[in-house]
């Protein structure tokens, strides 16, 4: 179990920048 919520942690903290970064980038495009 431990493993799984670790791995849960670690793809989140990788995804999460990853999101924002799009996000950012999209909204200076539309700009």
């Amino acid at each position: 179990m431990d493993f799984e919520i670790a791995n849960i942690a670690g793809v989140t903290v990788i995804f999460l920048p990853t999101a924002n970064i799009l996000c950012i980038l999209t909204l200076i495009s539309n700009n």
